[in-house]
C-alpha cells in the first residue's frame, strides 16, 4: 500500500512540477533568510551572515535534485529533457529532417494501409457478432444436415444455407437478384437483428409456407428506396408472389453477396436426400465449447452416419472450420501476406536508411559526444538521446504516414468495380479505425528504436578522448565504414528482390492481356439469362427460346455472330464443372476418383466466334439436334489424357458420376486449349456438347459485332425482351470488362507491388546519396591531399565512384539467388511466372546500376569541386 501511495503522489507531481519547484524555491528562500536573520543578530555583517547561512542549509542544487528525485519520476523529466533538445538539432537540419519523416511517413503509411486491408480480408471479412464462435461445416446433403442438427451438442445454433439467384419481375424492369434460402435458425447462428421487421419465423421453414423474403440493405434502398412502409408488400420472385417481412442492416451481408434471403423450407423429399451435398452449414459454438471439442463430435456423428448409410454416405467426412477461413479464399490469402511481408520489409529498408544516414551523421557529431561525455554523461544518456532523436522522428512520420495510409486506401477502393468488390468479403470493412491508429502508433515507436539503435551503439562505443584531439577521426574508421556499406546492400538487395516480384505480378497481368486479346473481347457484348423452370419446362422449350433468341441477335444490323456458351475465358468463377467417364475404362470405385472437365454448352458456331481452334474432326452443326446422335468435342489436352497416341474422334465420353443416366457422346472432333480458369495456370480439360441436344435453363448469350461491343447493349437486351418481358438479362458488357472484372485482383495486387517496388528502390537511392555524400565529406581532407600530390579529377571521380559500384555489384550477386528463389515461390499465384525470366532479370538489374549510378553521380561531382588547398585545411 505505501509503495502505491507513493507511485500515486509521483505521478501527480509529475503533473504539477512547476508548482512544486517554485514552492521548494520559495521554502529554500524562506529558510536561508531566517538563518541569515538570526547570524545579523549575532554581530555578523550582512555579506557574512548570509554566506554562514547558506553554508549552514548546505548545497541548495543538490538539495533541489534530491527532492525531485524523491518526489518525481526522473526518467520521464530526462526523457523530456532529450526531447526538446532533440527538436533542436532537428530543426538545426531541415532538410535531413524532411528526408527522414519523409521517408518513414511513406514506409509506415504503407504499412497501415496494408494492414488495413490484411484485417479485413484475413480476420474481419464479415460483420458478425462473436465471429470466433461462429464455425462453417463442410458441404453436406440435406438428410446428413438435419441428423447433425438433431444429434450435435456443440452448438446453440446450427443452421443451413444454399445461395440461389432469383427472377424479381413486376413493375420495373426485371432483375436478377443474389438470393440466399436458409433454414430456421440462420440469423441466430449470424446473432443479426433486422434493421426493420423481423426475420422467419419457424414454421415459415416448411414446405408451401415459406413465401416471404428478407431484403438486404442495398436492395432495399436501390429497388424501393428506403421507404419503411415496404414491410408487408409483395414481390414477384421466380414467378411466384412472397411477402417482405424485414430488411437487414446495412453491413450484414452473409453470404456475400446476398440481396435478399428466402426459407429453405425442404419438403420430403428434401429432406431424405443424402446424395447431393448441397448446403453450407454454420453453427454457433456454445460459449465453453472449444472447437477442437466440436469437431471431434462432429467427426464422431459422420463415422456413425456413414456406416448407417454406407451407399451414399461411403467415406462420409465433414470438416468444421472457423467461419473466416471459409470465406476467405486461399489467392487472398496468399496475395495479403505477400503484401504484408513486402511492405514490412519496405519498412525495414526505410528504417536501415534512417540508421545509415543517422551512422554518417553521427561523424560531424562526434565533438559534440565527446564534450557531453567529458562533462559526466554516461554512455547510455548518449545512446538515449540518439533513441529519443530517432523515435521522435518516427512519431511525427507516424502522423505523416496517416495521410498516406488514407490515400492510398481511397485510391484501392475507387480502382475496384463495384460488382467485383461486393464479391470480396471484407472488402467494404477495409478503413481507418481505432486498430489501424494503434498499430501505426507501434510500427512507429519501432521504428523509430530500430531506425536509432545501430548509431546509438556506434556512438556510446566510441572513445571520447580521441574525439577531442584536434584532427580526430574517430568515426571513420574501417569497421564503421564498413558497416555503413553491409546496410547499403542490404537496401539495394531488398529493394532488388522487391521489384522483382511486382515486375512478375505486373507480367502476369500483361500475359493474361495478351492472352485475352485472341478473342478480340471488345467486338464480344456477352449477356446472361436464367430460363425460370416453371415457364420453360422441357428441353425443348429451352431450346425454342435460344433459337429464337439467337434469330434475333443474328438479325441486329452490325452484329456478325450471336452464339450461346456457358463460361467465359480467363475468369475464376462461374465455371461448370462435371465428372465424365470414359468408354472402354474400368470406372473409379469412389465419386470423388471420378476424373473432371468443364462443361460447355455451345451452339455451332462458339469456337469460330471466339477463334478457338479446331485441331481436327468438325465443329457442331445444325443437324446435331435432340433426336440425333448424342455428339460432343474435348479440349487437345483432354484428348491427350485418355487416348495418347490414338486419334479421339469415334470415342464416347458420358457426363456425368458412377449414376448418371446420361448418354454416350461420340467426339466428333477436338480443339486447342483454353484457359477458363486463371487462377489454375494450366488449360482446364473442357468438353464441349451442342445446346440443341443438352440445353441449360442457365447460358451466357454472346454478340459479335462490327463495332463496339457497348453500342448493342440497347438493342441487344430488346431483343431477348421481345421473346420473353419477364425475363432478366444480367451481366451485359464487353467481353473484354467481364475478364478485366475476373483478373482486376491481380492488377491491383500488380499495382500496389509495383508501388512497393519503387517506394523500396527510392528509399535506397536517398540512403545511398546520403552515404555517398557523408563519405565525401569526410574524406575532403584525403581528397584534397591526393589532388596537392598530382591525383588527376577522373582519379578522384574513380575513387568515389568505385565504392558505389561496388556495394552495387555485390547487391545484385546477392539479390538476384533470392530474386529467383522468391519467383519459384510466386508460381503458384502469378500466371506465366518464370523463375528464369533472364529478359526481366537483366532490364531490372539495368535499372538498378542507372538509379544507384545517378545516386552516386551528384557526391561525386562534389569531389571534383574540392579545392586542395581549401581542403589540406579542412580541419
Amino acid at each position: 500500500m505505501r509503495i502505491a501511495k507513493r507511485f500515486l503522489a509521483r505521478l501527480r507531481n509529475l503533473l504539477t512540477r512547476h508548482q512544486d519547484d517554485q514552492r521548494l524555491k520559495e521554502e529554500i528562500a524562506e529558510h536561508v533568510t531566517l538563518q541569515t536573520s538570526e547570524n545579523l543578530r549575532a554581530g555578523l555583517a550582512p555579506a557574512e551572515a548570509r554566506r554562514q547561512a547558506l553554508l549552514k542549509f548546505g548545497a541548495v542544487e543538490s538539495i533541489t535534485e534530491d527532492y525531485r528525485s524523491e518526489r518525481r519520476f526522473l526518467f520521464f523529466d530526462t526523457l523530456l529533457q532529450d526531447a526538446r533538445f532533440a527538436l533542436r538539432v532537428l530543426a538545426k537540419s531541415p532538410g535531413f529532417t524532411a528526408v527522414a519523416i519523409l521517408t518513414l511517413a511513406l514506409g509506415i503509411g504503407a504499412n497501415t494501409a496494408i494492414f488495413s486491408m490484411a484485417f479485413s480480408f484475413l480476420v474481419r471479412p464479415l460483420s458478425i457478432p462473436n465471429s470466433d464462435r461462429v464455425v462453417a461445416v463442410s458441404a453436406v446433403s440435406p438428410a446428413n444436415f438435419l441428423d447433425l442438427k438433431n444429434q450435435s451438442k456443440s452448438f446453440s445454433a446450427l443452421a443451413a444455407y444454399r445461395q440461389e439467384d432469383v427472377d424479381l419481375t413486376g413493375g420495373r424492369l426485371p432483375e436478377r437478384l443474389y438470393g440466399s434460402r436458409v433454414s430456421a435458425g440462420f440469423f441466430a447462428v449470424t446473432n443479426t437483428n433486422p434493421q426493420l421487421g423481423r426475420t422467419f419465423l419457424p414454421e415459415e421453414d416448411e414446405p408451401g409456407r415459406g413465401r416471404v423474403a428478407v431484403l438486404s440493405y442495398g436492395l432495399w434502398k436501390r429497388r424501393f428506396s428506403g421507404d419503411a412502409s415496404v414491410l408487408g408488400r409483395t414481390m414477384d420472385l421466380n414467378g411466384r408472389r412472397c411477402t417482405i417481412v424485414g430488411v437487414m442492416p446495412g453491413d450484414f451481408d452473409f453470404p456475400a453477396p446476398t440481396d435478399l434471403w428466402m426459407p429453405l423450407a425442404m419438403d420430403t423429399q428434401d429432406r431424405a436426400d443424402r446424395k447431393n451435398a448441397s448446403l453450407n452449414v454454420v453453427g454457433l459454438l456454445k460459449p465453453h465449447i472449444s472447437l477442437v471439442r466440436a469437431r471431434a463430435e462432429i467427426f464422431a456423428i459422420g463415422t456413425r452416419l456413414s456406416a448407417a448409410y454406407p451407399q451414399p454416405d461411403k467415406d462420409l467426412t465433414i470438416r468444421v472450420i472457423p467461419i473466416v477461413d471459409s470465406v476467405e479464399g486461399s489467392i487472398t490469402r496468399g496475395y495479403s501476406i505477400l503484401l504484408l511481408v513486402a511492405v514490412g520489409i519496405v519498412l525495414l529498408i526505410a528504417c536501415s536508411n534512417i540508421a545509415n544516414l543517422q551512422l554518417a551523421r553521427s561523424v560531424a557529431r562526434q565533438q559534440e559526444f565527446a564534450v557531453r561525455a567529458a562533462l559526466g554523461a554516461s554512455r547510455w544518456a548518449i545512446a538515449r538521446l540518439l533513441l529519443v532523436e530517432n523515435v521522435l522522428m518516427a512519431v511525427l512520420g507516424g502522423v505523416a504516414s496517416l495521410g498516406v495510409a488514407s490515400w492510398s486506401m481511397s485510391s484501392i477502393g475507387s480502382s475496384m468495380p463495384a460488382d467485383i468488390a461486393r464479391l470480396i468479403p471484407g472488402w467494404y470493412e477495409i478503413r481507418l479505425d481505432g486498430r489501424a491508429l494503434v498499430y501505426t502508433l507501434a510500427i512507429a515507436l519501432v521504428s523509430g528504436l530500430l531506425a536509432g539503435l545501430m548509431p546509438a551503439l556506434a556512438v556510446s562505443r566510441s572513445a571520447p578522448g580521441e574525439s577531442l584531439k584536434e584532427g580526430g577521426r574517430t568515426g571513420r574508421g574501417p569497421s564503421r565504414q564498413r558497416f555503413r556499406s553491409a546496410l547499403v546492400v542490404a537496401q539495394i538487395v531488398v529493394a532488388l528482390v522487391l521489384i522483382v516480384a511486382a515486375s512478375l505480378i505486373v507480367s502476369g497481368f500483361r500475359r493474361l492481356a495478351q492472352v485475352q486479346e485472341r478473342y478480340s473481347p471488345k467486338q464480344l457484348l456477352i449477356m446472361a439469362v436464367n430460363l425460370p423452370t416453371s415457364r420453360y419446362v422441357t428441353p425443348a422449350d429451352r431450346v425454342r427460346f435460344y433459337d429464337q433468341a439467337l434469330g434475333r441477335l443474328r438479325s441486329i444490323p452490325g452484329v456478325t455472330h450471336a452464339e450461346t456458351f456457358y463460361t467465359i475465358p480467363l475468369s475464376n468463377n462461374g465455371t461448370h464443372w462435371t465428372n465424365f467417364a470414359i468408354e472402354g475404362r474400368v470406372p473409379p470405385s469412389s465419386q470423388h476418383q471420378y476424373p473432371g472437365a468443364i462443361l460447355q454448352q455451345i451452339s455451332p458456331g462458339y469456337l469460330q466466334t471466339l477463334s478457338i481452334p479446331l485441331v481436327e474432326g468438325r465443329a457442331f452443326v445444325e443437324a446435331d439436334r435432340g433426336s440425333s446422335r448424342p455428339v460432343a468435342i474435348v479440349s487437345q489436352n483432354l484428348a491427350g489424357s485418355y487416348w495418347p497416341g490414338a486419334n479421339p474422334i469415334g470415342r464416347h465420353i458420358r457426363v456425368g458420376g458412377p449414376d448418371s443416366s446420361q448418354p454416350w457422346l461420340t467426339v466428333v472432333g477436338f480443339t486447342g486449349n483454353v484457359l477458363y480458369d486463371w487462377t489454375d495456370q494450366v488449360p482446364e480439360l473442357a468438353i464441349y456438347i451442342p445446346y440443341t441436344q443438352s440445353p441449360p435453363t442457365e447460358t451466357l448469350l454472346a454478340v459479335r459485332s462490327s463495332g463496339p461491343a457497348a453500342d448493342f447493349v440497347t438493342p441487344a437486351r430488346g431483343a431477348i425482351a421481345a421473346i420473353d418481358p419477364d425475363l432478366p438479362v444480367f451481366g451485359v458488357m464487353p467481353l473484354s470488362q467481364a475478364i478485366y472484372e475476373s483478373i482486376v485482383g491481380l492488377s491491383i495486387v500488380g499495382d500496389m507491388m509495383a508501388a512497393l517496388g519503387l517506394l523500396a528502390l527510392v528509399i535506397a537511392l536517398v540512403g545511398v546519396h546520403g552515404v555517398m555524400a557523408y563519405s565525401v565529406a569526410e574524406r575532403t581532407h584525403e581528397f584534397g591531399l591526393r589532388m596537392a600530390l598530382g591525383a588527376q579529377r577522373r582519379d578522384v571521380l574513380w575513387l568515389v565512384s568505385r565504392r558505389g559500384a561496388s556495394l552495387t555489384a555485390i547487391a545484385i550477386a546477392i539479390g538476384f539467388p533470392l530474386a529467383i528463389a522468391l519467383a519459384r515461390l510466386l508460381q503458384g499465384l502469378i500466371f506465366g511466372t518464370s523463375p528464369m525470366d533472364l529478359g526481366l532479370f537483366v532490364a531490372i538489374a539495368a535499372l538498378t546500376i542507372a538509379v544507384i549510378a545517378a545516386s552516386c553521380y551528384i557526391p561525386a561531382r562534389r569531389a571534383l569541386k574540392v579545392d586542395p588547398i581549401v581542403a589540406l585545411r579542412y580541419e
